[in-house]
């Protein structure tokens, strides 16, 4: 949406966007993304990866397993985090000591987030940029 272009800041791409469409054609030139590029990554910025939990195209057990792969050391193990001021679980997560690397999910969220569990969402971004844990 044009508006919501505008507020973003970012340039209209040149293709039409679909959810999935697989519009964009890359060849990568990394074999193990998160193995040759988040270590770097989190030395720098603080990294959220998530996934709703309904997601039946990237499942988030996958993005938790090589997340713990990492091997940082936990710094919240496995727990729920809220949002509704602390009313609803919004999620689940593990905070990891390095740079607070983080893995959540969303709960109800497919595979579209903020689609599908926008106020979930919102926290999630909220958080982030706010620099508030989960």
């Amino acid at each position: 949406r044009p508006a919501v272009i505008l507020a973003a800041h970012v340039v209209k791409q040149p293709i039409p966007w679909s959810t999935c469409g697989n519009q964009i054609r890359y060849t990568s030139t990394r074999k193990n993304l998160p193995r040759d590029t988040y270590p770097a990554l989190v030395k720098r910025l603080r990294v959220l990866v998530y996934n709703g939990d309904w997601d039946a195209c990237v499942p988030h057990t996958d993005a938790e397993a090589w997340t713990a792969g990492m091997g940082y050391a936990e710094a919240a193990p496995w727990h729920p985090w809220r949002y509704k001021n602390g009313t609803q679980v919004a999620g689940y997560a593990t905070r990891y000591a390095a740079n607070n690397f983080t893995f959540a999910t969303v709960k109800g969220g497919r595979h579209e987030v903020p689609e599908t569990a926008p106020e979930q969402a919102l926290e999630l971004l909220s958080r982030l940029v706010g620099g508030r844990q989960f």
